[in-house]
């Protein structure tokens, strides 16, 4: 199970002289083209060399508010519609835009230093209406934006009593900051609109498709089940912030793996009962992938979607439970709890035609059906060895 990390305070501000530079107006042409891919996906966007300005030769909040108003002075609109247009069309949430944004930011700014692209997607993202935070050291600069979702492992701070999260530093790999920041003053979206990591649905992007297959048995039937699973949303998830535990287990099946895989356990199940129905699925979970823990296997902790358990060899209980949690939803519709012990995470499922042991919530039995084991086993209705008198949280349900 995963731990939050404590916020950081940022307490400081200074002010200093500053002196911004506009390019050479004839070193570039007016209207220019962006073009690049992102995640198997050509990218082409108009902007113009209003854009690419000096920064401040130093940090301050002077200067870097007055570098963000020379940005605003210029010609930036045809960038933002041409970001908003990809953005719908690619069905991108929050997270996959602001990476979109610092792709652009990157091809726009070729040879440039990394500040000014720092800079350039706090302008971007602020005009689009987040809330923004910008702090600084020296010549660092962090791009925070406000957000309502749980998260871990990604620097936070608290201003004016919202929860700011640092993308600049999680998209450099470092979990927090140590050293003491400035915090700038000058906030252009203050009281702007949150930003979202949640991943409620799958973006629109081209699909990078390999197939495997998967083997399993339940009551001496064996079933060996081609699957196809679409490696840009495993892509996509390398890289992911870890948010909410409760969240990983509704972001649904990609179209590809719902394609390939429900219409086959759809027909497996067919003509049992609820009871058996169950228990063909959690023999399903439990026994088509090895067990490993995420620091044995990634070297670090890495919760799955759905997805993901299909993709890679091996997976724990929070994945499993992931998947479970889904295909309970997809082919039987029935009640389900999310039951988290300090070092598992299991499912709960309601249903009159099962027995055993159960957690009750709101005022209704779910009955134990662990995802993760015993491996080769389908017995349902069983609290985990051990488990069997340990508190526990429910942490998230369906219906």
């Amino acid at each position: 199970m995963k731990s939050k990390f404590p916020h950081f305070l940022l307490i400081l501000f200074l002010c200093l002289p500053f002196k911004l530079e506009a390019a050479d107006p004839n070193s570039l042409a007016s209207n220019q083209t962006a073009q690049f891919t992102f995640y198997h996906s050509t990218i082409q966007l108009r902007y113009s060399s209003d854009l690419i300005i000096l920064p401040p030769s130093y940090l301050s909040e002077t200067g870097i508010s007055s570098y963000y108003k020379l940005l605003k002075s210029g010609t930036y609109q045809p960038l933002l519609q041409d970001l908003e247009y990809y953005k719908n069309k690619l069905s991108l949430n929050d997270w996959l835009f602001y990476k979109l944004v610092y792709s652009a930011a990157t091809d726009i700014l070729k040879s440039k230093s990394d500040l000014e692209r720092e800079l350039l997607c706090w302008f971007i993202l602020s005009e689009f209406g987040y809330d923004t935070r910008l702090t600084y050291l020296q010549d660092g600069i962090f791009v925070y934006v406000y957000s309502k979702d749980i998260l871990f492992e990604i620097p936070l701070i608290k201003d004016q009593g919202r929860t700011f999260a640092n993308l600049t530093s999680f998209r450099k790999g470092n979990k927090s900051i140590k050293q003491e920041l400035f915090l700038l003053q000058f906030r252009p979206e203050n009281q702007g609109r949150p930003f979202t990591f949640y991943l409620h649905q799958h973006p629109n992007l081209p699909l990078n498709v390999i197939k495997k297959e998967i083997a399993f048995s339940y009551q001496g039937v064996h079933y060996t089940f081609p699957v196809s699973i679409n490696q840009t949303i495993v892509e996509i998830m390398k890289d992911y912030p870890y948010f909410s535990e409760s969240q990983y287990l509704k972001v649904p099946l990609s179209s590809t793996s719902f394609n390939s895989l429900i219409p086959l356990l759809k027909k497996a199940i067919k003509g049992k009962s609820p009871s058996d129905a169950v228990q063909l699925l959690a023999a399903f979970t439990r026994s088509s992938f090895e067990y490993k823990e995420d620091k044995s296997f990634f070297g670090k902790s890495k919760p799955m979607i759905a997805d993901e358990v299909l993709y890679y060899p091996y997976s724990d209980c929070e994945d499993r439970s992931a998947l479970f949690y889904q295909l309970i939803k997809i082919l039987l519709d029935l009640p389900m709890v999310a039951i988290a012990y300090d070092d598992h995470l299991t499912i709960g499922v309601a249903s009159q035609a099962l027995k055993g042991d159960a957690v009750w919530f709101k005022g209704k039995p779910y009955y134990v059906c662990d995802p993760t084991g015993p491996a080769n086993s389908n017995i349902i209705g069983k609290f985990p060895q051990g488990y069997e008198n340990k508190t526990f949280n429910i942490i998230g349900y369906y219906k």
